[in-house]
């Protein structure tokens, strides 16, 4: 998409630039992440191809914001261990990932809960260890939001966006509140 904006709507894409450097500037990180380079379900490759994915999606990111990149998107939001240790290997700190792929979560009190089909904690970060023992953090995205803006129009409206988002810090207090959507709700060219 980024290679099609800097070709055919170059106001828009520049703008993007321009907002991930000031967000950088405001607060000491940007707002963009970087993304595979193609739509390659990542758990599916060889570890080889894995890595020239995540390499090029990484270099793309670098070239274009001229910052190296914090996180990254995967496609489907895909993850394994092979992955986690690839992305790590590559100076990747962070995933934002589906509330939904997560079979459990370890509490420091608790210890290990299953979650058994609820959505995994969106409000804070998690640890996942690959097969190497490599170490990421990860972040699940809040469904209902990701739903209410993919499907439910959310965007319509930045008024009713933001009571929204003032009624989950009201109702659940989370230390942090974020979402995600995918590319393909906007369309495709």
């Amino acid at each position: 998409l980024l290679s099609w904006m800097e070709k055919y709507h170059q106001n828009t894409y520049h703008l993007i630039l321009e907002a991930d450097r000031l967000s950088k500037e405001r607060l000491g990180f940007g707002n963009a992440i970087a993304q595979a380079y193609n739509h390659t379900i990542l758990p599916l490759c060889t570890e080889e191809d894995a890595r020239v994915q995540i390499r090029w999606g990484l270099e793309d990111f670098s070239r274009r914001f001229s910052r190296k990149a914090d996180g990254i998107w995967l496609p489907e939001t895909a993850i394994n261990p092979m992955v986690i240790d690839i992305l790590a290997e590559e100076g990747v700190s962070y995933v934002i990932l589906s509330p939904w792929q997560c079979k459990a979560i370890e509490d420091k009190k608790k210890g290990r809960i299953e979650l058994e089909g609820r959505a995994a904690p969106y409000d804070r970060p998690f640890l996942l260890q690959g097969a190497k023992g490599k170490i990421i953090s990860a972040f699940f995205y809040n469904p209902q939001l990701a739903e209410g803006i993919s499907f439910g129009h959310y965007l319509r409206d930045a008024d009713s966006l933001y009571q929204r988002l003032v009624a989950i810090r009201e109702d659940e207090k989370p230390n942090l509140i974020h979402t995600a959507t995918d590319g393909e709700i906007y369309g495709h060219q």
